[in-house]
């Protein structure tokens, strides 16, 4: 009898399925632009990081870092981009039936000068992407968090997350969060179709200055009202089960 209470409570648990979503592409990028000198002097570096389809399920850890050296009448100036993806993606579960994606990256750029030589250093927009496509195949709700850093003013260092919905003519914003140093807990509701959601950031230096914009955001799946009694049912008879024992 102790054995058929916990067996019937983890039957009912497997009746149910979990809130669910598949993801199925990634991509991502930085893109920069130097400026030095005192001429029209320009200096253009892209990086694709990753581009393509999601081919394991984990996370990664990415750092590139770009320098550039130049001189100007004996004065030197040098630039450094470094773009650091913490969790380029971590997938909870199987990519067709992912719970929860984490990601996290940040842009920074840094520029020097010996001398009076003037300098720049500014990314894109965006300087730093990451773009995950994924597909929600029942409406349900999800948990929406993250968090969005940045040095300097709004206007010249940003930081974003958003997530945008393919509306039948194309992806248009759905949720959109920037940063002002901020953290943000939201649960929020899909309906059903595709989607994708970004992170990306972007950093403008000046002369002996660093900048930077980071950013980070997990989406996780809400369980079905279902999965959650059958859930206590299953713990309940778990308890009852215990509890005999002890008599």
């Amino acid at each position: 009898m102790k054995r058929f209470i916990w067996v019937a409570g983890a039957a009912v648990l497997a009746g149910y399925g979990s809130a669910n979503f598949s993801v199925y592409n990634r991509y991502s990028s930085v893109n920069a632009e130097y400026l030095c000198g005192y001429g029209p002097d320009v200096y253009q570096d892209a990086l694709t990081v990753t581009h393509g389809l999601l081919e394991q399920v984990g996370s990664t850890s990415t750092v590139d870092t770009r320098m550039h050296t130049d001189e100007y009448l004996g004065n030197w100036w040098t630039a450094v981009l470094n773009w650091d993806v913490n969790a380029q993606y971590s997938v909870y579960g199987s990519l067709a039936n992912a719970t929860k994606i984490v990601a996290s990256g940040q842009n920074i750029m840094s520029s020097a000068v010996i001398g009076p030589a003037t300098s720049g250093l500014a990314s894109g927009n965006p300087g730093s992407l990451l773009r995950l496509s994924f597909n929600v195949p029942v409406a349900q709700d999800f948990w929406f968090s993250g968090a969005l850093a940045q040095s300097g003013p709004a206007n010249r260092n940003e930081a974003v997350v958003k997530i945008m919905k393919d509306d039948g003519t194309g992806f248009v914003n759905y949720i959109l969060r920037i940063a002002q140093n901020n953290s943000f807990s939201d649960m929020i509701h899909l309906q059903a179709g595709n989607y994708l959601i970004e992170g990306w950031s972007k950093s403008h230096a000046n002369q002996d200055e660093n900048a930077y914009g980071k950013w980070s955001y997990t989406l996780e799946a809400v369980p079905e009202p279902g999965t959650m009694i059958a859930l206590g049912a299953g713990l309940a008879g778990l308890a009852a089960s215990r509890r005999k024992r002890k008599r």
